[in-house]
């Protein structure tokens, strides 16, 4: 970056250009035919920028312990390097505040801030038509949760209460977490099945064959996935063989509970 003043001017000024590619790159002049700040560089440049000039004039701004600062959604067009790189800066910024407050739409940037930055406070919008819009207390922990804990979840407070899922869903979802854990525990077995969209019996049989899978829960494996997902010529479908009361699933779902663990 560069900089010049005019001795001849009647107040002071600066103007400043970037350097880009051996290109000067005026940052005041707007120009079509020419380089230019408004045509040079891209969105997620400028926003970068802007973002280093606010942080440059944080850090020389005097009592700097007793601001407040407010970042409104700083990673506008920023790549994910960026994002790591602004996350480090927020981070350093924090302790020398006196309150930081950082507004995001970005899951993936929140779940980042909180890493590096445990000690916080998450405050989430909601809105209904009772209560209108309202600022609620976030459970980041809770928020990233990953499908397979969801179920586990929902299948543990199934069996003590009857929570709101039919119990067709439930039923359904004993296969499911059985594909879901599998899929993860032994994604690099079962990558050419994966990729191929084979069916979950596929993938039982490819475990079984590579003795991933202890020869002794094969027959009531199959048996608890048959049940929830229908029979077909020996293979499993998705279309429930019939449909389970609660009384008659929630002994199935312990027993899948059960056998997940020795998966």
């Amino acid at each position: 970056m560069s900089g010049k003043t005019d001795e001849r001017a009647n107040e002071s000024y600066s103007d400043f250009s970037f350097l880009i590619l051996r290109q000067t790159v005026p940052l005041t002049t707007r120009q079509d035919d020419a380089p230019c700040f408004k045509n040079t560089l891209s969105e997620g440049d400028k926003s970068a920028l802007a973002f280093a000039f606010f942080i440059s004039v944080l850090e020389k701004m005097p009592e700097l312990e007793k601001q407040v600062v407010v970042c409104d959604d700083p990673l506008s067009s920023l790549d994910e390097t960026r994002r790591e790189a602004t996350a480090r800066l927020l981070l350093a910024l924090s302790p020398t505040v006196n309150e930081l407050n950082v507004f995001t739409h970005k899951k993936d940037f929140l779940y980042m801030l909180c890493d590096k930055m445990p000690d916080n406070k998450v405050l989430q919008v909601r809105s209904d038509k009772k209560n209108g819009s309202q600022l609620v207390i976030l459970d980041v922990e809770d928020d990233r949760k990953g499908e397979y804990a969801r179920l586990l979840e929902d299948m543990q407070r199934y069996i003590a209460e009857d929570f709101g899922p039919t119990p067709e869903a439930m039923q359904g979802n004993i296969r499911k977490v059985f594909e879901v854990v599998l899929k993860t525990k032994y994604y690099l077995a079962l990558a050419t099945e994966i990729k191929g969209k084979k069916g979950f019996g596929k993938l039982l049989e490819t475990l079984f064959g590579a003795g991933r899978l202890d020869e002794a829960l094969k027959p009531r494996l199959f048996d608890l996935c048959n049940l929830t997902n229908g029979p077909h010529h020996g293979s499993i479908i998705d279309a429930p063989s019939k449909k389970l009361t609660r009384d008659e699933i929630i002994p199935l779902i312990s027993e899948s509970l059960r056998l997940i663990e020795k998966t």
